[in-house]
């Protein structure tokens, strides 16, 4: 016959086993809530970065009139606005076709 020392052990375990799951549980929530914050973190990180290097950028009066003059396509007196436009793709790829077969 089971004596109650036994059954109450069994108990005990029971109950400690029950906590450690809940623990281990608990432990893998807090395990991945961290890694989100500090990926959260390094983004941040990065945009602050960024931000501070903008501000030192942005400083020097001669870069925010070239920032402006390039967003508003503005031009001092005597000057010239070229606006360059990259060849298409295709076009390169007939332009060296064409010097290929002529060779």
């Amino acid at each position: 016959m089971i004596s109650w020392r036994s059954v109450a052990l069994l108990a005990v375990i029971a109950l400690l086993g029950f906590g450690i799951y809940n623990l281990h549980g608990q432990r893998k929530a807090l395990d991945a809530e961290v890694a989100d914050l500090r990926a959260k973190f390094e983004k941040l990180q990065h945009k602050k970065d960024t931000t501070a290097s903008d501000i030192e950028y942005f400083n020097n009066p001669e870069n925010r009139l070239k920032e402006v003059k390039k967003q508003q396509n503005l031009v001092n007196s005597g000057e010239k606005l070229i606006i360059v436009v990259p060849e298409t793709k295709t076009a390169t790829t007939t332009a060296s076709s064409k010097a290929t077969s002529t060779q």
